[in-house]
């Protein structure tokens, strides 16, 4: 039998009750996963879909102990009594919280480490790095610590996929990134799994996993069960607010030409923002775009390093915050553990309160009543968040900043903390600043919206500029099953630069996000980059049919002076028709993504060649 064949992973009547608990968070599970099968486990908050993957991958019991009940296999052998490092070989995981698995201040060292821990050769690990930042865009020589919450999950999934596990688990890997990334990251999932690998995945955005997901598990009270095409959840989108009356609002923050840099590092540049008082704003923008920044920035926690900064809360509170300032401002980080340390879940929410009929109206409102005496770092991740929230929200700041609000929350969660949201704008006049990457629900927080990119306010508008940024989404969503439109080619440009070269880039890439961002470029023809004119030709391929269609475009792809194909999520299969390709190609080549050793291993490639 293959490995295909078998069964990667298999719960047989498992059930899990963790240590102090009334009832068990899993209850009889019987649950299949196959070798290459990307399969999506969906369900409420607190049902138990991270306790199914911690009982997977070990962390129960090894870490959070309890009574366990029937078998767990992995390969066909149970895992029940086997230690975390020995289910590390077979199993990875990437957990909802990035940072609780960075142990490195440096990128490199990040990825290293999780090869050196399987005692792989200096050759494999620097390979595996290399092909790490590669296919999850990032920079060898970063400091983790500056990296924002997007990238450091991407350096978790790296990290992850560098071990070379054949089960793979992911819980909420895209819960700080932005939209490119996440399709970029399941267009990759859905490549290993094309390629054998078994991959379960959880995530509350079902819209955007759907497309890619081979089946759907829902799980309830403890139990998974398949849901069947009628079955599975209304996934409408949340509509936008009624436009507000701001003719009388008065100045709450301004901005002009506000910057920030940390050493040579420029985060933040020529800010020019006016925020009025009850105003709700929401900000988009790409991972490492400024988002974060800007939001400690508004809270005070950093001072500009260039222009100027005003606010009106708390005019004579000097150049310096002063504790009175913080009791004006909420502000919510994307990792709730970070404000969560009172004893039982109901202290937390009195700790600030100003009102102690409002705290208890939050308890409620945010569905915490039943949970009032546990302590918080028991709850779920999604529960933690809504606790971080209604613990802020029961303060009544005048300014209130959250972070990612919506990370973890299913729709139900996600409708629940939208009505609260709006129930504190109406009953106090809150100002809300609020940075999300969620799709469902940025036009309904928003007055007003922000699109920041490279650390400047790229565009503003009102609500509707949401639907451009997310635009082309459904298309990209598609990109795991089918073909792309038939491709444009662009032109070639009749000026050239005086003294300067042509270059005639071809690129080919499965990514019909990074072939929109391409083809952005086409209009603008010839652009300089240096005094080089640049012939750019984009195509986009299928997984399924790139193979047929790399043939059609060999003669672009031999007439390049720079042939740049994009192998991210590819099969063996294409990766050999693109060695094919390339043979004819009279230039450079260039190769990205996952599917880079493939090319090499298939082109007859020796280290010193590669090298040269």
């Amino acid at each position: 039998m293959s490995k295909q064949d078998k069964a990667a992973l298999v719960f047989k009547d498992y059930s899990f009750c963790y240590e102090h608990a009334s009832k068990p968070a899993l209850d009889h599970c019987d649950f299949t996963l196959g070798y290459g099968e990307l399969v999506l486990l969906a369900g409420l908050s607190g049902e138990g879909k991270s306790t199914l993957l911690s009982s997977a991958n070990g962390v129960i019991p090894n870490f959070f102990p309890g009574s366990q009940q029937g078998d767990i296999l992995v390969d066909g052998v149970s895992i029940l009594g086997s230690r975390i490092a020995d289910i590390a070989r077979q199993v990875g995981s990437v957990l909802q919280n990035a940072e609780n698995q960075i142990v490195h201040a440096q990128v490199e060292d990040e990825l290293a480490f999780a090869c050196e821990n399987l005692g792989l050769s200096s050759a494999v690990t620097a390979e595996r790095i290399q092909a790490g930042c590669t296919l999850m865009g990032l920079d060898l020589d970063a400091n983790t610590a500056t990296l924002s919450g997007g990238q450091k999950q991407r350096l978790i999934t790296a990290a992850t996929l560098a071990m070379n596990q054949r089960i793979l688990l992911f819980d909420e890997p895209f819960a700080n990134m932005d939209q490119a990334g996440a399709h970029a990251l399941l267009s990759t999932l859905r490549g290993l799994a094309n390629d054998g690998y078994a991959i379960l995945l959880v995530e509350h955005r079902l819209d955007m996993v759907l497309p890619y997901a081979d089946r759907v598990i829902w799980i309830e009270d403890g139990k998974p069960r398949q849901l069947t095409e009628g079955e599975r959840p209304d996934l409408n989108l949340f509509a936008a607010p009624p436009p507000q009356d701001r003719s009388s609002k008065a100045p709450c923050l301004s901005l002009k030409k506000a910057g920030y840099s940390v050493r040579e590092h420029t985060i933040l540049k020529d800010i020019d923002l006016d925020i009025e008082m009850g105003e709700r704003i929401v900000i988009l923008g790409e991972n490492g775009s400024g988002k974060t920044t800007l939001l400690r920035l508004l809270a005070r926690l950093i001072t500009p390093t260039t222009g100027s900064y005003t606010q009106t809360l708390l005019p004579d509170s000097g150049k310096k915050p002063k504790p009175a300032w913080f009791k004006q401002v909420g502000y919510v980080y994307q990792n709730p553990n970070y404000q969560l340390f009172m004893p039982t879940v109901h202290e937390e929410l009195l700790y600030q309160a100003q009102d102690g009929a409002w705290a208890e109206q939050m308890l409620k409102a945010f569905g915490l009543k039943l949970l009032a005496k546990q302590h918080p770092h028991s709850l779920s991740e999604g529960q933690k968040r809504k606790l971080s929230l209604a613990a802020i929200l029961a303060a009544k700041p005048r300014l209130l900043l959250l972070d990612e609000p919506t990370v973890g929350q299913d729709y139900g969660g996600l409708a629940m903390i939208l009505a609260n949201l709006q129930l504190l704008s109406q009953e106090t006049g809150t100002t809300q600043v609020i940075v999300t990457h969620d799709s469902r629900c940025a036009k309904a927080m928003a007055d007003r919206v922000l699109w920041m990119r490279r650390g400047s306010i790229y565009k503003a508008g009102g609500p509707k500029l949401c639907d451009e940024y997310f635009a082309g989404l459904a298309q990209t969503s598609e990109a795991g099953a089918k073909e792309p439109a038939a491709d444009s080619r662009a032109e070639k440009s009749d000026s050239q630069t005086q003294g300067g070269d042509v270059v005639k880039l071809t690129v080919v890439s499965v990514s019909t996000e990074a072939c929109r961002a391409l083809k952005r470029c086409e209009k603008q023809r010839a652009e300089r980059y240096h005094g080089v004119d640049l012939t750019l030709r984009v195509y986009p391929i299928a997984k399924e049919s790139g193979a047929e269609r790399l043939v059609a475009l060999s003669d672009d792809i031999a007439d390049a002076d720079i042939a740049l194909v994009d192998l991210m999520g590819c099969s063996v299969t294409l990766v050999e028709a693109v060695g094919a390709a390339l043979e004819r190609c009279r230039g450079q080549r260039i190769v990205i993504g996952n599917g880079c050793m493939d090319y090499l291993r298939i082109g007859g490639f020796t280290r010193e060649s590669m090298r040269a």
